[in-house]
């Protein structure tokens, strides 16, 4: 609750201050995961929510409470797919190779919680200063991150954007945010990750004995500092 609640507040004052960076004609409201995090043994983890998320007809209110958007956060692949937002049903398709859902086991977690226009659609300068403020607001996710105590694999869709000389990855980000000591087993974190969703396909195809058998064996990774 108290993640939701710091973002709401946060993200009142970041519309002010970078309005060029968010849509003006859509009811948006800060994410800082979809689904259940808490208790999913796997999270798909990529930039940041999308803002056509909110999109006219798909039930956002102008104004939402703390307590009634983490409700709907939870539960938020609870409801039927179709009214999922479409990147999720293109990830549905692979975590289904090995098993997973996100109506089971799954959830998802993004490295800046705030619907954003997207990076191509943004100037130099805008993204020198989103990329900035991922760098502030890490700290939600991390904060997701160590109530995940179920967490036995993650898959980061690996979005990336260049501004000036400087180029940002998801995949850098999340491997920064993820405490030193977080392990596997005494071991690396088991870390897919791929540039496109479609990307992961066909390895996770090829391989879901193997992830069925990990899911099934394997202990939880240790997020905790």
């Amino acid at each position: 609750m108290s993640v939701v609640e710091s973002c709401k507040g946060e993200f009142q004052v970041l519309r002010i201050e970078h309005q060029n960076l968010f849509a003006t004609d859509l009811h948006l409201h800060p994410v800082p995961f979809f689904g259940d995090p808490l208790h999913a043994e796997v999270i798909t983890v990529a930039l940041n929510p999308s803002f056509t998320e909110f999109n006219s007809g798909r039930g956002w209110e102008e104004q939402v409470e703390a307590e009634k958007l983490l409700r709907q956060l939870l539960t938020y692949f609870q409801k039927p797919p179709q009214t999922w937002h479409t990147w999720f049903n293109q990830l549905e398709k692979s975590l289904l190779w090995f098993g997973s859902s996100y109506e089971t086991n799954a959830a998802h977690v993004d490295v800046f919680p705030f619907p954003t226009l997207w990076p191509r659609r943004l100037g130099e300068q805008q993204k020198r200063m989103l990329a900035h403020l991922i760098q502030l607001h890490a700290g939600h996710c991390r904060q997701i991150l160590k109530l995940c105590h179920s967490v036995k694999l993650v898959i980061a869709v690996d979005y990336t954007f260049r501004y000036q000389r400087e180029n940002f990855s998801v995949f850098k980000k999340f491997q920064e945010i993820i405490p030193n000591v977080a392990h596997h087993d005494g071991g690396g974190i088991p870390l897919l990750c791929s540039s496109k969703i479609t990307g992961f396909s066909e390895w996770l195809f090829t391989n879901r004995h193997a992830l069925r058998t990990h899911l099934r064996e394997a202990k939880p990774i240790n997020f905790a500092s």
